[in-house]
This record gives C-alpha cells, structure tokens and sequence, in this order.
C-alpha cells in the first residue's frame, strides 16, 4: 500500500470517527510535515544549485 493510500484512508476515518477537536489536532501534526517536505526540498535544492553556480567555471 502506498503512503498516499494510507493518507487518504486515516483522512476518511478520522472524518467519520474521529470529529473530536483532539483528532484534528493529531491529524494536524501529521500532515503538517507532508506539506512542509516540497518547500524544504525547493530550499535546498536552491541552496544547493546556487552553492555549486558560484564554483563552476565562469
């Protein structure tokens, strides 16, 4: 089972069993560093590229 499977299956359970403001709560934190994980990566990506830029022949 892929990950985003598993997303998808906690999200329509807790939906349906867990409304309680504590679940939302806990599904925050879950999910926060899913959508963290892209922006971190552009950043180093960036850093990275523009790290390497000021090395290479001109």
């Amino acid at each position: 089972m892929a990950l985003w499977q598993l997303v998808v299956a906690f999200t329509v359970e807790s939906q349906t069993d867990m409304s309680s403001g504590t679940a939302q709560t806990v599904w925050g934190f879950v999910r926060a560093p899913l959508i963290a994980i892209p922006a971190l990566m552009t950043a180093v990506t960036w850093s990275y590229a523009k790290r390497h830029r000021a090395w290479g022949p001109a």
